[in-house]
């Protein structure tokens, strides 16, 4: 029987409860750049899909339609409620992983972390400088390749 891939939604409500609990503030920017990342570093261990939602490259940077979608009624400002998410929760493994990307990244903005997802040789960049098409999706194997490679360097969660 194969596992059951989460919703993107159940990460972005680890992100934001987070968030929440810690007084951070949240943007959706930030938010949606968090689930990104976390998704390459739990390819990049070998772990799977994080969610099963695609990822595509925007003008700025790798967005997840829809979660961005969901989040846009927020616009550029901190999130200050509970997203809400009533699917089912991740499990604990997935839960710990999550927060070990929070307190790694929690100290950067939606901005830092857009620039980060936009440097030379990022899976976004290797898209977006490609197809100079607004929404194509960044395929798993190039976010896989990319975190093994920040992996292997020392720079993993």
């Amino acid at each position: 029987m194969q596992q059951q891939v989460n919703s993107v939604f159940a990460v972005a409500d680890v992100f934001n409860n987070e968030a929440l609990e810690e007084r951070e503030d949240m943007t959706p920017l930030k938010l949606i750049k968090l689930c990104y990342i976390a998704y390459g570093f739990y390819l990049g261990y070998g772990k799977g899909k994080l969610f099963r939602e695609k990822i595509e490259a925007w003008k700025y940077g790798p967005v997840i339609p829809a979660l961005y979608h969901d989040l846009k009624k927020y616009k550029g400002s901190p999130i200050r409620e509970s997203l809400r998410y009533d699917g089912p929760p991740l499990d604990d493994h997935e839960k710990l992983f999550v927060q070990k990307v929070w307190k790694a990244y929690k100290k950067f903005s939606g901005l830092d972390l857009t620039n980060l997802t936009h440097q030379k040789g990022t899976p976004w960049r290797e898209v977006y400088d490609k197809t100079f098409r607004f929404s194509a999706i960044i395929p798993d194997a190039s976010i896989k390749a990319y975190y093994e490679g920040i992996i292997e360097t020392g720079y993993g969660t």
